[in-house]
């Protein structure tokens, strides 16, 4: 079969998403706010203890290629369980986490200290949400927006949730720390963070623009308060945060940079009210809120990295890979430079895969573009 007929294929295949399903419900599902979206998603995520993938991007284009193979693997495990005389488990859902890491590197070249406005993650998160709300074949994920500090004090707190919500992001992030801002993992245990009433405080302002944004503006967003406290102020002060969010109402709460599996459980159970974890269903009805585990794999052989089915049985209904498509963008592109500065080969890329033509059409829209050419007749 010729490259041109695999790829007709494949896009071929795509057309089928909307008629697949996660947690046995329709993919193709609409909600009129992404934040309902997440929320059901986070609901079914406790029902059938199978955590949300959510995978960081760092603009339209790495958004489009992860929603576009996440729809395939379900077509593919659709068909290979009608082929079957058992059903396969199914794949996780799917949220997407605009990076403020990413954000900062890929649209500045510029490390994650602060460096990034608002504005500019704004107008990042903006594109990707309308990238991924533009297909005609797939629904568009939860887009989750890496919200700092807020960028500031109360104003900002303030401006950056209702402007997010504005853009129909589905839920933002808040963290504790002293702004400006560093990334958690690179600043260790000199990481500068607020005080707990400070961090309360910020949490509370969130929850109040929240607020403000549905009654004023018609919008809603999730507000995820995250703690970055761990490195500097050890595990206890992270725990007692998180329970301060859960208190205030968060939707999400979040601990970055815990350091074992039994960090993770401890903090679970306490957040549960000593409930067992291990049942994400048990807690479907209660006020314990939503959590989050992110996983940064930053390359040391003994890092102890998790499945989904491990952060499931743990009791975190999501599970971040927060960096994972700029480290492959990366990776790529080096190898890529090395191979065409390379005397040897002359400027012609030979061992690095590169994606074809027919590829790069199908992920940016051309094939989707004909189609409506095609439909209304248009030139």
């Amino acid at each position: 079969m010729n490259n041109q007929k695999r790829i007709s294929l494949r896009f071929a295949a795509i057309c089928f998403i909307a008629n697949v399903s996660v947690f046995g419900m329709k993919l193709s599902r609409r909600h009129q706010y992404p934040s309902d979206c997440l929320k059901d998603m986070l609901s079914e995520a406790r029902s059938q203890q199978k955590s949300i993938q959510m995978i960081g991007v760092h603009d339209a284009l790495s958004a489009q290629i992860f929603q576009q193979q996440h729809g395939l693997k379900i077509l593919q495990q659709q068909q290979n369980s009608k082929s079957l005389s058992s059903s396969l488990p199914s794949l996780s859902p799917m949220a997407l986490f605009v990076s403020g890491f990413g954000v900062s590197a890929a649209r500045l070249g510029k490390p994650d200290m602060s460096i990034l406005t608002r504005y500019e993650q704004e107008d990042t998160a903006r594109n990707i949400i309308q990238s991924v709300s533009s297909s005609s074949t797939f629904d568009p994920p939860p887009v989750i927006v890496d919200g700092d500090t807020g960028f500031g004090g109360t104003a900002n707190v303030r401006e950056t949730i209702r402007r997010m919500a504005a853009i129909k992001a589905a839920a933002i992030t808040i963290e504790d720390q002293v702004f400006p801002k560093k990334c958690t993992y690179i600043a260790g245990s000199g990481i500068n963070i607020v005080s707990r009433k400070d961090a309360t405080d910020r949490v509370k302002t969130a929850l109040a623009a929240k607020q403000e944004a549905e009654e004023a503006d018609g919008n809603r967003i999730s507000i995820i308060a995250r703690t970055d406290c761990r490195m500097a102020l050890g595990l206890d002060e992270a725990i007692e945060r998180c329970l301060a969010f859960q208190k205030l109402g968060a939707d999400i709460v979040y601990a970055e940079n815990l350091q074992s599996k039994d960090e993770y459980l401890a903090l679970r159970k306490a957040m549960s009210g000593g409930g067992d974890v291990r049942d994400l269903s048990s807690m479907a009805t209660s006020d314990v809120a939503p959590m989050m585990l992110a996983q940064f794999q930053i390359g040391n052989d003994d890092q102890r990295l998790y499945s989904v089915d491990e952060v499931s049985s743990m009791g975190y209904e999501m599970i971040l890979y927060g960096v994972a498509g700029l480290q492959a963008t990366v990776s790529a592109l080096q190898s890529v430079a090395a191979e065409v500065f390379n005397d040897d080969c002359g400027g012609i890329v030979t061992s690095t895969p590169l994606s074809s033509l027919d590829q790069i059409k199908d992920v940016v829209g051309f094939s989707d573009l004909d189609s409506f050419e095609r439909k209304y007749g248009c030139t």
